[in-house]
């Protein structure tokens, strides 16, 4: 049994998704006999594929995301929440094609889609504008790959507490 390592190592080579790969098998024996896979007239020929294998690299995973970060971590009615997250893709993976925020202020059942905007190297940031007291409002994240592959994260929430205005008219009106 022979094996192959495409692209050689010797070479320090990487290809990207959805590379093409044709190949043939050649082996000669210790007296100089040569048996090929396909026909010797077009074995060097890149054009001449009927008889040589192929096959295309493809990027079966989807993205990983890490630890989704959310500031602040209580906040009021008149926050607007940042939510920043680490999307990445694998050494030799598709690359990342688009990473989103989804939100709902009302348990799903309405929710609203963001693009978010890559800070540096494989972070990505969104905000979530302020929402009204008392709402809880749930979140994830998706990642989407150049090859079509999606993962969503883990889904978040939080509660909305009121803003400190909100908290000086209720003990205003307490006091009166």
């Amino acid at each position: 049994v022979f094996t192959v390592t495409v692209p050689s190592p010797v070479y320090q080579d990487s290809l990207p998704w959805n590379t093409k790969i044709v190949f043939y098998a050649e082996a000669r024996d210790r007296f100089g006999n040569l048996a090929l896979s396909c026909r010797e007239a077009g074995r060097w020929d890149p054009y001449v594929q009927d008889d040589k294998c192929t096959f295309v690299l493809k990027d079966p995973y989807p993205p990983e995301i890490g630890a989704v970060e959310q500031y602040p971590k209580s906040p009021t009615s008149e926050d607007l929440v940042s939510i920043c997250v680490r999307v990445s893709e694998a050494p030799l993976g598709s690359g990342i094609s688009k990473v989103a925020l989804i939100y709902s202020p009302d348990e799903w059942k309405s929710r609203t889609s963001v693009a978010m905007s890559s800070l540096e190297r494989e972070v990505y940031e969104a905000s979530i504008p302020a929402q009204k007291t008392g709402s809880k409002v749930v979140y994830c994240v998706e990642a989407y790959d150049n090859a079509g592959n999606k993962r969503r994260s883990a889904q978040m929430s939080y509660q909305v507490l009121p803003s400190s205005e909100e908290l000086r008219q209720e003990q205003f009106r307490q006091w009166q």
